[in-house]
């Protein structure tokens, strides 16, 4: 289709809120990049609490710091960090993950 950014990202959120179950697994990557910073971080937090009502698996990325602080709210709410380290070498490459 002919749709921004952002409306497929409306689209398939709205998608995930009318199916979501307790039993779900639903995995969100950066929503919100569509949009403006601003917007972002009121729709993310406005999905985040309508996904955290369902008591569905969910695991959500995001660049918003502020975004996981309001959320620390609801007693089903972890927030972890993640990252992965490269390390190189003349013999071969590993990659690390902390979190």
């Amino acid at each position: 289709t002919n749709s921004s950014t952002f409306a497929l990202e409306m689209k398939g959120m709205a998608y995930v809120l009318r199916s979501v179950t307790d039993r779900s697994l639903v995995l969100i990557d950066e929503l919100g990049r569509g949009t403006s910073s601003y917007d972002a971080v009121g729709i993310c937090h406005a999905i985040c609490e309508r996904l955290l009502a369902t008591r569905a698996f969910v695991m959500f990325t995001t660049h918003f710091v502020d975004l996981t602080r309001t959320l620390d709210a609801f007693p089903n709410f972890r927030n972890f960090h993640m990252a992965v380290a490269v390390v190189r070498n003349e013999r071969h490459e590993t990659s690390r993950l902390s979190y």
